[in-house]
Order: C-alpha cells, then structure tokens, then sequence
C-alpha cells in the first residue's frame, strides 16, 4: 500500500509475531510507515484518517470447526476468529472512526459476507459516522465471493 501513494500511513496491528513480520517488512521494501502494536480499542492519537483501511480478524467463532484446516494453519486464530458474529472487531474500528475520519473519509474493511457487510453498514448508520448519507460498496473477490466492504 504505501509504494502505490505518498501518503503518510499508520498501521496498527494487535499482534505482536504479526507486528515483527510487520516491522521487518517496512524494513525489506524500504518504506517508512508508523507502526503501533495495539489494538485498535487501546490506540489513542488526535490525528485524523482519510483513510482507514482493515483486514480484520472477521470469521465469527461459530464457524471455527467449519474453516479448512488449511485456512486455520496458515494463520493465528487472532487473526481469523471474532466475536458477535465476527463484527466486533469492525464496531470498534467504526467508534474509532467517530472522532478520528476525516471529513470525505473512506473505511475499505475486508468481510466475510453479504450479512455481515449489511450489519456493518446499519451499525455505521446507526453511528452516525458520516454527516450526511452514507454511501457503500460491497464488492466480491476474484473467486466471486462478497469479500470487501467500503464506506463513504
């Protein structure tokens, strides 16, 4: 993401091993990013986002035993498994959007489905997070599966 602007990027990452692969990637390209080990409920700052983009930790916890084993080897269940239907990870990164989106902000989230892209978008309204109307595109991956969500 940062090769293709020059914008200045803050990415924060709960996990610390994911932090350090993280670290280390900034390292290997030789690009400059803000990087915190946080999550996203502890992170404080008055600065405001043009963009906050998240591939969140999005398969609700009821799925766990239904996930390849593939899927589930690959990657820390951190980074996999959330609550409440696997939302409360985008609850959070939307009350964090509140106070710190700049006006004509875009939030681009990764999803696990439709339902779940639809209850993100009636929390976002319900939130207020946008002054006006809020506009949303659900989009499907290459495999044509609903796989990203973005909010304006």
């Amino acid at each position: 993401l940062k090769k293709s602007t020059h914008q200045y990027i803050t990415a924060i990452e709960i996990s610390k091993d994911a932090y350090d692969v993280a670290r280390k990637n900034t390292e290997l390209n030789k690009v400059e990013i803000e990087l915190i080990n946080a999550s996203v409920k502890d992170f404080k700052t008055k600065q405001k986002f043009d963009f906050i983009v998240s591939n969140p930790p999005y398969i609700p916890i009821t799925y766990k035993r239904n996930i390849a084993k593939s899927v589930k080897d690959f990657e820390p269940e951190i980074a996999l498994f959330a609550n409440n239907m696997g939302l409360q990870i985008y609850f959070e990164i939307i009350n964090f959007a509140k106070t710190h989106l700049s006006n004509n902000g875009i939030i681009c989230f990764e999803i696990f489905s439709k339902n779940q892209a639809n209850s993100i978008i009636k929390y976002a309204k319900e939130s207020k997070i946008f002054p006006n109307k809020i506009n949303y595109e659900i989009k499907k991956d290459m495999f044509g599966k609903y796989r990203y969500l973005l909010l304006k």
